[in-house]
């Protein structure tokens, strides 16, 4: 697994400059080691610096270079192959995706266990209000009653862990939907109520993740179902802004 992967609470590192390229008007380096998540999965890309003895690039950008690297788009003083970097990923941005993302699976598998034709079809977690794609339908009271599922597995503050296994073995495993990739898998596992073939990084407790607040339903092409959510420092937030506006509209 990649470090980000590894440990996705660690925001800083140490790496050695391995190459630096030029690519339609962007540069891009690969380090020895890195914590920047690469956009996957619906999940967006982490930003950041890089300091060396140079000065600070900025990473705009993160994308996979196989299997267990990463590439950076530098903004900056951009270091020198060989070059000897601090890294320091942002980490409210981090934070707010781990976040997102979590909530996300505990949702995923909540809407299942509600009705099993609630499949997740497609993810977007690129912005604070964040989306799930279901077949099957569900109406108003089957999404309640998947976020009231999902908050209480949350309020049960669940482990969550990251962990490795060859393709062979997945049979012994109860997923919730298959992986999309072969040779060494990593899932994901919340508790004994989630478990997924996911490449993204994750919070330490389904707990974390609260509170989790439900946006809406609408339906979208496809025969999908489309629905909104928010959680953790986010779902504060809007929360926040709700009763302030409601507060403003009372007076």
């Amino acid at each position: 697994m990649r470090s980000d992967q590894i440990d996705a609470y660690r925001t800083t590192f140490a790496a050695t400059v391995r190459a630096v390229h030029d690519e339609d008007g962007a540069t891009w380096a690969a380090l020895s080691d890195s914590l920047f998540y690469p956009t996957s999965g619906g999940q967006p890309h982490d930003v950041g610096t890089l300091r060396h003895a140079g000065g600070e690039a900025r990473v705009r950008d993160v994308v996979a270079d196989g299997p267990d690297a990463v590439l950076h788009r530098l903004e900056g003083a951009v270091p020198a192959v060989g070059d000897d970097v601090e890294g320091a990923i942002d980490w409210d941005r981090r934070y707010r995706h781990m976040q997102r993302h979590s909530a996300q699976h505990l949702l995923s598998q909540a809407f299942l266990r509600v009705d099993p034709a609630f499949e997740t079809r497609s993810v977007a977690l690129t912005s604070a209000d964040a989306t799930i794609d279901l077949a099957g339908d569900p109406d108003d009271a089957a999404v309640a009653a998947a976020f009231d599922r999902a908050r209480a597995w949350a309020y049960a503050a669940l482990p969550i862990d990251a962990f490795e296994v060859d393709e062979s073995e997945l049979a012994s495993y109860p997923l919730r939907r298959p992986p999309k990739v072969a040779g060494r898998i990593r899932l994901v596992r919340m508790g004994d109520v989630e478990l997924s073939a996911c490449g993204g990084t994750h919070l330490r407790g389904t707990a974390e993740m609260l509170p989790l607040l439900a946006l809406g339903r609408q339906r979208i092409r496809g025969g999908l179902t489309r629905v909104t959510f928010r959680a953790g420092i986010e779902a504060g937030e809007r929360a926040a802004r709700t009763v302030a506006l409601s507060d403003e509209l009372a007076r």
